[in-house]
């Protein structure tokens, strides 16, 4: 859990803002049950994460602004998403299983997050694509049986060793093309 790598790391004063959790498993963190535009905007954080969970948030402007009215002047942003177009979803079009409706309420290009962040005084740094091994299996799934993802998830871990490598490096090869489907954006205040 990064919460806990985070504290194991030196940062003292970790707080977790989730809608469902009710309590920390961890004694050492802070667990507030909210959604992080209902925190106050005096406070103050050096770094925000959101790990899968942007692309489910139906008020994505609303977010980015409180992004960057609880960022430290110095803070970074991490937001890991499924992005769109890249090569899954040109091989499998709507079969891709990231698009996961209606659970993702959007899903963004780079471009359109970039434009996103600069319209709430942020700016992406960088972009890390850091796609899985299961993005080619679970759409080729979804396209040629009528498997679920659980079912698909099921069959992937049935496959041989051989088979997962072999849709590893090809998740390593879109990474490296820029062209896998789940990206970290590393945001940050825009400099004036």
């Amino acid at each position: 859990m990064l919460m806990s790598f985070l504290r194991k790391n030196g940062y003292k004063n970790v707080t977790c803002i989730d809608l469902f959790c009710k309590n920390s498993m961890y004694s050492n963190i802070k667990f507030i049950n909210c959604s992080i535009t209902d925190l106050d905007d005096d406070e103050k954080f050096d770094i925000i994460t959101m790990n899968s969970s942007f692309e489910h948030m139906n008020n994505p402007h609303e977010v980015l602004n409180k992004v960057n009215q609880l960022l430290n002047n110095n803070g970074l942003c991490l937001i890991k998403i499924p992005i769109y177009g890249n090569e899954a979803w040109k091989r499998y079009k709507e079969n891709w299983f990231q698009i996961d409706a209606p659970r993702h309420y959007f899903l963004y290009l780079p471009k359109a997050m970039r434009i996103m962040c600069e319209k709430h005084g942020l700016t992406v740094e960088n972009i890390l694509y850091y796609s899985g091994n299961k993005q080619f299996f679970i759409s080729k799934m979804y396209k040629d049986s009528d498997m679920n993802f659980k079912e698909a998830i099921a069959a992937f871990n049935a496959l041989p060793k051989r088979e997962k490598v072999k849709y590893e490096k090809e998740a390593e090869f879109a990474d490296k093309q820029k062209k896998g489907d789940v990206a970290w954006f590393y945001i940050k205040h825009k400099t004036q």
